[in-house]
Formats: C-alpha cells, structure tokens, sequence
C-alpha cells in the first residue's frame, strides 16, 4: 500500500494572508452582529456586574451620593458574613432545593414520556385533535393561564405551599401547566 507523503508546512510567505482576505474579514467585522459589536455588548454586561460588586462592598448609609460612585470608601469586607449572619440563608437553600430537585427530577422523568403516545405511525381515533390541543396550550402566553391556574391551584387548596411550584414539573409540563 502505497500512502502519499504528508504536505511540507506552509511557508512563511503562504501563511502571510492576501490582502483580499484581510478585507474580507474588516467587511465581516464591520457588518451589524460582527466582531464589532461585541465589546459594547460585553460592557452591557460587565459594567452592571461591577456596579453590582462595588456596592455590595460600601457602608449602609441612608446620605448616598447622587451619583454613583464606582470604588466605595471604605470598602467593607464584611457586609458578605454579615448576610449569612442576619438572613436566614440556610432555611432559603433549603427551600431552594425542596423545589428545584423535585423539579428537575419530574421535568426528566415525565416530560420524555409525553410525545410517545403519538407518533406519527400510530393510528389512533382523535390522534391529531389531541396534539392540536397540547401544541394550542403550550403556545398559550403565561397572562393568560396565570388566574385559570391560580384558581385551580386554590380550589385544590395548594395556594401558600410547595405543590404549585413542584406538581406542573411532575405533570410534565402538559396543558394547563405548561405555562406554570
């Protein structure tokens, strides 16, 4: 078996780009969405970040200055144990997590299991009426099915507990709760 020779690496003189593909590129970058644009939008997100940071490091004063200032003096280290100590973060992640694992887990376990009883080789009466109408209420905008499922979720009397925050996930997401 004859295998051909690997090609030589490029010169020094190939690697050197035309100066067609240069302006091929500038013309990319320069277009609306290109390279351009994308150190003001990562300042969109940057500077509301450190303005962030920097006044979670300043004193709790009710005399602020009009202007926000970016370095707070002094700069108080503290106020991070400070919030562990005053609010009650422990019993927040708690909650946090009596809802999301439920929610995770159910969304995983049901959700897969929703479009297999209609595939499109099964022959079934009503097959096309029922996905119309599971397509029509996932499509629904969430003010719309906000007070319908209030009410339901009153009148089963889950209103002020976990349930309404955990059964839509374990319901897999399917009509009236795709919105929840």
């Amino acid at each position: 078996m004859n295998h051909p020779a690997a090609a030589p690496p490029p010169t020094q003189a190939e690697r050197m780009t035309s100066p067609a593909k240069s302006h091929a590129r500038l013309a990319v970058a320069a277009q609306p969405g290109g390279a351009s644009t994308a150190p003001p939008g990562a300042l969109l997100f940057v500077v509301p970040l450190l303005f962030m940071l920097s006044t979670s490091l300043k004193a709790m004063r009710p005399d602020r200055p009009p202007l926000p200032e970016l370095i707070p003096n002094p700069v108080i280290w503290l106020n991070y144990p400070d919030v562990f100590l005053r609010l009650r973060v422990r019993k927040y992640f708690v909650n946090t997590l009596l809802i999301v694992i439920p929610a995770i887990v159910g969304r995983r376990r049901f959700s897969r299991h929703r479009w297999r009883p209609m595939p499109a080789r099964l022959r079934a009466p009503g097959k096309n009426v029922i996905f119309m109408v599971l397509l029509s209420t996932m499509m629904l905008p969430s003010a719309v099915t906000l007070v319908p499922t209030y009410i339901l979720f009153a009148k089963l009397g889950w209103v002020g507990g976990f349930k309404p925050l955990v059964v839509p996930a374990l319901a897999g997401s399917a009509f009236l709760f795709s919105q929840c």
